[in-house]
């Protein structure tokens, strides 16, 4: 809705917009993402504003951590405060308003063992508003983006190479139309409702099986 792009307006106008959605754990890369790529990307792009929509887990979750207080200290550590912005749990008409004013859609997936990345339900919600994304190559990833056709992927270990990836997507225009037209096309044609169903079912799936090894380990331990 028009009222819901014009609330964010003031802290967006003049910015080039980053987004990166999820649960505030380790395996989505969200502390590397403040700490080690932003600071190269503002050097470059001192207009770049990094929006991270998301909340802690809850306690009865695995991998529970607080990482909102950790990335509020780097944030802070690394004077990004008017370049990195945590949004907290926000509605979908807000969170579709902020992806259509995006640049880009970030996440930098990372190996943890137990807690594997699944298929990525945002990057298809960001395809549908034609914005690209740039990820890793981790778990189900690869399946969601398509390298150099709907986005970018580098190794998860290339923090270098995902900065360098932002950097070169934020100054070539044409670059980033064409992979956002591709990943809204390919959105349309290859996904329905009943894909979505099944990858909602194996990321269910995944948290059930790593519950259950968790429980054996305390079982054991």
């Amino acid at each position: 809705p028009p009222a819901v792009q014009e609330r964010w307006e003031p802290l967006l106008a003049g910015r080039r917009v980053l987004l990166s959605t999820g649960r505030l754990v380790r395996r989505k890369g969200f502390i590397e993402l403040v700490r080690d790529v932003m600071p190269r990307v503002v050097e470059r792009y001192p207009d770049a504003l990094l929006l991270i929509v998301g909340s802690d887990p809850t306690s009865s979750l695995i991998h529970h951590e607080r990482l909102s207080e950790e990335l509020t200290r780097i944030i802070r550590d690394r004077s990004l405060e008017s370049h990195v912005r945590l949004l907290g749990r926000i509605s979908s008409d807000d969170l579709l308003a902020l992806m259509r004013r995006s640049e880009l859609f970030l996440l930098l997936g990372r190996e943890v063992p137990g807690d594997l990345e699944g298929f990525g339900i945002v990057f298809l919600e960001a395809a549908v508003a034609g914005v690209p994304s740039i990820s890793t190559r981790v778990g189900g990833i690869p399946d969601a983006v398509v390298h150099g056709v709907t986005g970018w992927l580098v190794d998860p270990q290339d923090i270098n190479g995902f900065s360098v990836a932002v950097c070169r997507l934020l100054s070539d225009d044409e670059e980033r139309k064409r992979l956002g037209e591709a990943a809204r096309k390919r959105a349309r044609e290859r996904f329905n409702w009943d894909t979505l169903a099944r990858a909602y079912q194996d990321t269910l799936a995944g948290l059930i099986r790593a519950g259950r090894r968790k429980s054996r380990e305390k079982a054991h331990g």
